[in-house]
């Protein structure tokens, strides 16, 4: 499945992968909720907690 939509993405997937258009590439990947709180990328935390990326 591909969506932007957070609330899915928490509620169904057990792994997904991120996709960066400036790393031209994956960026991040593995379960949503340990991304959503022990990412080190910060494109990959802002993403999660809905944080604007200056």
């Amino acid at each position: 499945m591909v969506t932007h939509e957070l609330q899915s993405i928490l509620a169904i997937g057990d792994r997904c992968i991120m996709l960066d258009k400036e790393a031209k590439g994956m960026i991040a990947e593995g379960d949503p909720r340990r991304l959503r709180d022990e990412s080190q990328n910060p494109v990959v935390r802002a993403f999660f907690r809905r944080e604007v990326m200056a």
